[in-house]
């Protein structure tokens, strides 16, 4: 029903636009990374930390934590106003070695997918641009897996724990500003923050992978977890590059 809803809000936001604003259309295409902070509190608290067990600590050494988001945006712009057309790629990925132990190891990793279109205002003055407009953002997110390797002599055992992902939808505002180099050619920084439900989880399975001796002769029964929230998001800031036609 959710989706349903964003898909008639922006086909709404795109009609009014094509036919109230048909004419001086300019293009542009932007590529940015940011840190995803819409999705990155409740990712952190449902899947890579649901008890506080893998924040660095006496038993978790070496912890490195990456999330990042890459964006595609194409903007088309009228007299004063503007219509934007997101494609989202991005990921968070945690490694850790437990006890400060250099034969057991952790990873996690999960992925994910978004779209998003904005409507709004903009205000040029000579070579910088500042952009608001409020918008819809829905997100694919993939399953989560963690993987644990303990190879300690005598003690081999490797397990996997894979868990449903699911979806995010919300309403943002985005602020940017924009700075022309040249005619064609331009730096840009967004934030963007607003409201997002979150309905995520299903079924979690682990599956031994590995063990040696063997002690465990079949994986456990999956069992079911989920998580339904709706939130005010975390900032979201974006830096990256235009080029303009």
């Amino acid at each position: 029903m959710l989706n349903m809803k964003a898909i008639v809000i922006l086909i709404i936001l795109l009609t009014y636009t094509l036919l109230g604003n048909c004419q001086d259309k300019n293009n542009s295409l932007t590529l940015s990374i940011s840190n995803n902070g819409e999705l990155q509190n409740v990712m952190h608290e449902f899947y890579f930390n649901p008890i506080g067990e893998y924040e660095p600590n006496n038993d978790v050494t070496q912890f490195n934590s990456v999330m990042l988001m890459f964006n595609l945006r194409y903007i088309l712009t009228f007299k004063k106003t503007f219509l934007t057309i997101d494609g989202k790629y991005g990921y968070r990925k945690d490694e850790y070695n437990v006890s400060g132990s250099e034969f057991v190891t952790g990873k996690e990793y999960q992925s994910f997918l978004g779209i998003s279109s904005h409507y709004g205002f903009f205000n040029k003055i000579e070579k910088i641009e500042v952009r608001s407009a409020l918008g819809i953002n829905i997100y694919y997110i993939n399953d989560y897996i963690s993987r644990y390797h303990d190879d300690q002599p005598g003690q081999i055992l490797h397990t996997t724990l894979r868990s449903d992902g699911g979806f995010a939808i919300g309403i943002t505002n985005l602020t940017g500003i924009t700075y022309y180099i040249k005619n064609w050619f331009s730096l840009n920084t967004n934030i963007s923050f607003g409201i997002m439900n979150f309905d995520l989880g299903g079924k979690m399975q682990y599956t031994i992978e590995k063990q040696d001796p063997v002690i465990i002769n079949q994986n456990p029964d999956p069992y079911f977890s989920t998580y339904n929230l709706t939130t005010i998001t975390k900032p979201d800031i974006t830096f990256g590059i235009g080029f303009h036609f």
